[in-house]
């Protein structure tokens, strides 16, 4: 599929004025910022891997160390004081070194260990595999009465074995030893500016972007990330910023370099387009080189050391792979919700390579972790087909060469983007050493747009004949006809019906149709409330009473009924939000409303199949045309622009 063309900074003549008047503080920040960024000289000593105290949730202790009776635990004192005989072992999730991503797509480098110590410590490090049980590396004592800092030299990370985990145990070998700092570091093989850019778009979350800007700054006060962040340019893009607190009280410490832009809310995909194309074009107008792009999400939760190792992982690159990280649940933090995906292939009901299903495959989806557990997993090279824009990351180069994310308001434009990566050569790798906690939500709009945009990917990329989405809505009509359920039917009817008609989805303008289907679909999530389980409960007694029966099923994605006993109740149940609907599967109104929708979706799934061939190109060349610079130029005009903090 032919892809957008590089950007072209001539093409912001025909941009709105307010626009361009954002753009031009952008640059001076920009340029004020590369004025003050440390580049790394070839030789020069930097941190790979520093150690991850960030914890401040009680019980999740052993994500970051090993915890046992006689082992260090942490405290609000500075360093790691120890006593005679205690230990500090650092083979969990949040402090083992996985090296491998740095083996496989970075340039090879000497690896060492270095403390910042005071005491007497033997230091043992340690290597572990899948298939084995950890095994001594190296060992050697370190002494000092005073505070010093001495190395434990690996060698070349090309040595290492495939899918290693390195973790070193330290035992104080007297009284009163403290561990002040210890890091995996290596020297830089050639110079670099080693600047990163990471970007937030925002609507309605200022206050918890703040939040995440604070923790970073209070991390930073903690341990040495100078150079880190100095090289580190935050820009957000607020959709809908907040009268207080302000962006400039949250950066009060003056540790970051931020810059917030303020405009119309274009949804995900919209929002994170209008930021990217005002960086490129101040980045390319000052000719300002940078190295890395972060695309971050604004609810996400992740430290200031998991930044500074990705940081460290691409100063060095040796491709143009795409980086991001497991994520796991802010809920139920243990629990890795997932670590990359494919889309449409090696699903349930499509195992195979081909892509044949709206939904996605997740990888290492719902692993729960406490101290060892699936690490030997973890630090095997991890290639996901793509990944969400709740992080990632990509030479900053690349986005000249695939355009911006396309006009879907949410929900898909983050795979789009990561399959037009993959169609124009490149990999996605997850980086077992960052680690980000995030939350899973849904309703009955994030699934039309799941749905509709589903589609338009598989269209685009590989789906050649109609066969399994028809099926797909055919079976999804069935299972909601079989309940009466006529918010579910309404979403595929929808959906299906937008898609067929061309004008609703990728087209100019775009965002009044997002804001009308969020407008509709609002009325069916309304009909959900928190209701008592023994609510629930005394609904099936009755039914069983009367002969008939009273389901309890999930929203979306439920089974189709097949009980012998006549419906009673029906309980729809959003996990997400923790509310139920209860209706009358038979009442008279209702089933006029669900006769009429079922019309509409077949009528649409006939056309669908008789024109799948000209929906296929249509889409196709609609998310290179919405994926250009002058695209996103255009849907700027006329809307209002304004900067609201560049420090």
């Amino acid at each position: 599929m032919k892809r957008p063309c590089p950007f072209a900074e001539s093409t912001l003549v025909v941009a709105s004025a307010p626009f361009l008047n954002c753009v031009e503080p952008l640059k001076a920040a920009l340029l004020r910022w590369a004025g003050q960024t440390v580049p790394l000289a070839g030789g020069d000593r930097f941190r790979l891997h520093g150690l991850d105290q960030s914890n401040t949730v009680v019980g999740l202790e052993d994500l970051f160390f090993v915890v046992q009776d006689d082992h260090f635990r942490q405290r609000e004192t500075a360093g790691m004081q120890l006593l005679n005989q205690e230990l500090i072992n650092t083979g969990t999730l949040r402090n083992s070194f996985f090296p491998q991503v740095l083996m496989a797509h970075g340039q090879d480098m000497d690896l060492t260990l270095n403390f910042v110590f005071q005491g007497r410590l033997q230091v043992t490090v340690y290597q572990s595999r899948a298939d084995q049980d950890p095994v001594p590396l190296i060992e050697k004592i370190l002494s000092a009465d005073e505070i010093a800092t001495m190395d434990v030299l690996i060698g070349p990370l090309h040595a290492l074995p495939r899918g290693v985990r390195l973790f070193w145990v330290a035992r104080a070998l007297s009284d009163a030893c403290v561990v002040i700092d210890a890091a995996w570091q290596a020297r830089a093989p050639m110079a670099t500016e080693g600047r990163m850019v990471v970007a937030i778009r925002t609507f309605g979350r200022a206050a918890e972007v703040q939040r995440l800007l604070v923790r970073l700054q209070d991390q930073a006060i903690a341990s040495d990330y100078a150079q880190m962040l100095k090289n580190t340019f935050f820009l957000i893009y607020d959709a809908a910023p907040p009268t207080a607190p302000t962006y400039a009280q949250a950066v009060q410490d003056n540790l970051l370099n931020l810059f917030v832009l303020s405009g119309p809310n274009m949804g995900g995909a919209g929002n994170l387009s209008l930021e990217l194309l005002a960086l490129q074009n101040a980045v390319e107008s000052t000719g300002i080189r940078v190295n890395e792009l972060v695309v971050l999400d604004d609810d996400v939760a992740l430290s200031l050391e998991t930044l500074a190792r990705h940081w460290a992982t691409t100063l060095f690159r040796s491709d143009h792979a795409f980086h991001t990280l497991p994520i796991f649940l802010k809920s139920e933090p243990r629990l890795l919700w997932e670590d990359g995906g494919f889309w449409g292939r090696y699903t349930p009901d499509s195992p195979g390579g081909q892509r044949r299903a709206v939904a996605p495959r997740l990888l290492r989806h719902a692993k729960v972790f406490g101290g060892a557990h699936h690490l030997g997993d973890m630090a095997r090279l991890h290639h996901p087909e793509y990944a969400a824009f709740i992080f990632l990351s990509m030479p900053f180069a690349r986005l000249a060469e695939l355009g911006l994310p396309c006009a879907m308001f949410l929900r898909g434009d983050d795979i789009e983007y990561c399959l037009r990566h993959v169609a124009a050569g490149g990999v996605t790798v997850s980086n077992p050493n960052l680690a980000a906690w995030h939350e899973a939500a849904h309703s009955y709009a994030q699934e039309y747009m799941s749905i509709a945009h589903g589609v338009i990917i598989n269209m685009a990329y590989g789906q050649r004949t109609p066969d399994d989405l028809a099926t797909f809505f055919h079976r999804r009509a069935a299972v909601h006809l079989s309940l009466s359920d006529v918010a579910g039917l309404t979403v595929y009817a929808e959906a299906l019906a937008d898609l067929v008609a061309c004008g609703p989805l990728l087209q100019a303008n775009y965002v009044a149709h997002y804001l009308s289907v969020l407008t509709r679909f609002k009325g069916f999530d309304g009909a959900f409330s928190v209701m008592a389980d023994e609510l629930v409960a005394s609904l099936a007694e009755s039914s069983v009473r009367a002969g008939k029966a009273t389901v309890v099923v999930p929203f979306l994605y439920m089974d189709p009924y097949s009980g012998r006993e006549p419906l009673n109740h029906v309980v729809l149940v959003n996990t997400h939000t923790d509310r139920r609907c209860v209706y009358d599967p038979f009442e008279v109104e209702r089933l006029a409303v669900l006769s009429g929708v079922a019309a509409q979706l077949y009528a649409s799934l006939s056309l669908f199949i008789q024109n799948f061939d000209a929906l296929r190109d249509h889409y196709s060349q609609k998310i290179n045309t919405t994926a250009s610079a002058a695209f996103w130029l255009a849907e700027v005009e006329g809307k209002s622009f304004e900067v609201l903090y560049a420090q």
